[in-house]
């Protein structure tokens, strides 16, 4: 039997089009998605998967990465939005910015059915926090095998001292390059990049490789110190510009 990619199964059985779905998603796009100027420090590698690590824009900034990124990709989310199941309760608490508690509640309704189709359509990555941490990680591996990219957004809103153009970043990330070298015995590669939605250019850096010789904690606070250094170096490089934040906390 035949298997097909799915953000809300282990598989489907048949393909699923998601017609509709891609049809508001490209709508969105066509409105709110600006085209962007993608600038590479180094030349990323051909047949071959690599993960993004990148800041994480204005609510509009993650739709300007998809349309404008060349190449066949799927971005890591919460695994909350291809589940309508406690889906409402998520986005009244997390992700929807209005004061008023009924709005919020009326507005998550509306949107639970809508928003889960078009993830499910984008194949994204469903991120889980709980034991089946192993389902997002064997859909980061079916993917980078692929040959497609994954996109990762692990920003937190924790300021930096020492910075000005990105937050903190969750290390967690890197343990999908553990288990990626333990299927393939490949190294995975990690690009950071920075998106500025106020300047439309999407700057992709140099890359920094997993090290299976290092201990996880110690390849995880590597990988993600580099990252962070990295993402503010590429924002120093541009002019003076805003900086965009996410008003709608998705992590």
């Amino acid at each position: 039997m035949q298997r097909y990619y799915s953000s809300s199964k282990p598989f489907y059985s048949r393909k699923h089009f998601y017609i509709f779905s891609k049809g508001i998603f490209m709508l969105v796009s066509k409105i709110k998605s600006d085209k962007m100027e993608i600038r590479y420090t180094s030349p990323l590698p051909e047949n071959k998967g690599i993960a993004i690590i990148a800041n994480e824009p204005y609510q509009f900034g993650t739709i300007d990465f998809i349309s404008n990124y060349p190449r066949k990709h799927r971005i890591w989310a919460n695994a909350q939005m291809v589940h309508t199941k406690g889906l409402p309760k998520y986005l009244e608490k997390n992700v929807l910015n209005s004061n008023s508690l009924l709005i919020r509640k009326i507005i998550s309704i509306f949107l639970t059915p809508v928003l889960t189709s078009v993830m499910r359509s984008l194949e994204i990555i469903p991120v889980y926090r709980d034991m089946r941490l192993r389902e997002t990680l064997a859909k980061t591996n079916e993917t980078l095998i692929s040959g497609k990219d994954v996109i990762i957004y692990p920003e937190t809103n924790n300021d930096l001292k020492k910075y000005n153009y990105i937050k903190e970043i969750q290390d967690g990330f890197v343990l999908s390059a553990k288990y990626y070298y333990k299927e393939t015995g490949r190294r995975l590669e990690f690009f950071p990049a920075y998106i500025c939605n106020s300047l439309n250019i999407i700057s992709v850096g140099k890359p920094v490789k997993y090290n299976p010789q290092n201990t996880p904690r110690k390849e995880r606070e590597r990988i993600a110190n580099y990252a962070t250094k990295e993402i503010e170096r590429l924002a120093l490089e541009l002019p003076e510009h805003k900086i965009s934040r996410n008003k709608w906390l998705m992590n």
